[in-house]
This record gives structure tokens, sequence and C-alpha cells, in this order.
């Protein structure tokens, strides 16, 4: 299982490729700086899985590499995959912290960190929540005055 995650941990650069060069005005700068962070954090994350099956790290890094991958999508101009970009805008982030939160064993231990964790939960959940609101409305907005 843990060799299907790398191999689709290598694929992502690929797919990366493919959608920068789908449009004329994607960065192709920006498109590499994700993959920066999306391989090597789910490369991390399956070693870690692997040295300590037990610990919940690994898969929460697993899961926050696949989620910025995913968010890269925003950079085509498929509809359908701009929109599934802007679902998971901010969930890398949240993800991030919450590794952070969690080192080393992948579980938040105090009562104190716990209380954090919920208040950033649910900040992270009500900026996402705006940010594809606004991100989608502002892609009607183009598509309608014929500005795409």
């Amino acid at each position: 299982m843990l060799g299907a995650i790398a191999l689709l941990a290598c694929a992502v650069p690929i797919r990366s490729f493919f959608v920068a060069t789908t449009g004329d005005d994607v960065d192709i700068v920006a498109v590499g700086l994700l993959d920066w962070i999306t391989v090597p954090y789910i490369l991390a994350g399956a070693v870690a899985w692997l040295r300590r099956p037990e610990s919940r790290l690994g898969p929460l890094m697993l899961a926050g590499g696949f989620a910025s991958g995913l968010s890269a999508l925003q950079l085509t101009h498929v509809d359908s995959l701009y929109t599934i970009g802007a679902i998971f805008d901010i969930l890398p982030a949240a993800l991030f912290l919450h590794v952070c939160l969690a080192f080393p064993d992948g579980r938040l231990r105090s009562i104190r960190v716990v209380s954090r964790r919920r208040g950033l939960r649910g900040c992270a959940r009500a900026a996402a929540g705006e940010d594809v609101l606004r991100r989608l409305r502002r892609a009607q907005s183009r598509r309608a005055f014929g500005s795409a």
C-alpha cells in the first residue's frame, strides 16, 4: 500500500506539469514551488508511516501532501478541476498546522492544545468556506462578462 502511495507521490509533479501547460498564463514557478512542498511531504509521510505504523503522524502528513497537490488544481482553466482545487485551497495549511501541533505521535494530548486545535479548526473551516465562495463568485463574474 505504501508503494502505491509513493508512486502516486511521484505522479503529482507530472500532473502539475500538465496542468501548468494547459493554460497560457500559469506561472511555472508557482507550480514548481507547490510540487516542492507536496512531494517531500507525501514521501516523508510514507516513511513515517512505514517506520511507525502505530503513529498517526504519517497518515496525517500524507493527507497534507495530497491536499496540497489537490489545491494545485486551481491553476487549470477547466471549471470542474478549478472548483476542486478551490475547495482544497486552505486545507493544506490547516493540516500542516495540525501536524505541527500533533508532533511526534500524531495525537493531541493536552486539553489546552485540543481546545486551541478546535478553535483553529473552526477558524480554518470558516476561512476556507469564505475563500471558496469568494473565488467561485469571482470566476462566475469573469465568465459572465466574457473575460475568462
